[in-house]
């Protein structure tokens, strides 16, 4: 039997895919199609596992009162993917070390984030760098829904330039 095996190659697209696949995948669908292990006991290393889903699960009231209930799947600590429990719907993809696909058919994990300097201002907010189309295109002011992660947890500037992704997150973007 074939089951669910993420493409490391495969371009990632905001709002859309990463690794083959697509946010919005129903979890029960996911599990019919993956091999996966409940991860919760513990008794694995992430990382370490190859060739199959670790599962976790996550419920809990955070100090604010506000619930978090979301399912976590990991493939080699390549792909994470975020289901939300409520809804069963991915809601999050994030890629990191040894994840060859590219954001934009321009970066991918390793590279240095000033490669897009000129085309692209940076966004950074809560440890994370977002590309902001440049005043000169029709999509000026906008953000690239992805979430970029460095070796640095701080803004990109000419003192902190040599900033090299380590992350990249697609999601869906909330519905309001």
């Amino acid at each position: 039997m074939n089951y669910l095996v993420p493409d490391f190659y495969k371009d990632i697209v905001p709002l859309q895919e990463a690794a083959g696949i697509s946010l919005g995948m129903d979890f029960d669908e996911f599990q019919s199609l993956a091999l996966c292990l409940d991860a919760g006991g513990g008794e694995y290393e992430a990382g370490r596992e190859k060739n199959i889903w670790l599962v976790s699960y996550r419920c809990e009231l955070l100090p604010w009162q506000e619930w978090i209930n979301e399912i976590y799947c990991s493939w080699e600590s390549t792909v994470i993917l975020t289901f939300d429990g409520n809804s069963k719907k991915l809601i999050r993809i994030f890629v990191s070390e040894g994840y060859k696909g590219k954001l934009l058919g321009r970066l991918e994990i390793g590279d240095r984030l000033d490669r897009v300097k000129a085309d692209f201002n940076f966004y950074f907010e809560c440890d994370a760098h977002y590309l902001e189309y440049k005043e000169d295109s029709e999509m000026s002011g906008e953000l690239i829904p992805a979430e970029i992660t460095t070796n640095y947890r701080t803004a990109y500037s000419e003192e902190y330039s040599d900033q090299i992704i380590e992350g990249i997150m697609i999601y869906e973007l909330k519905k309001e």
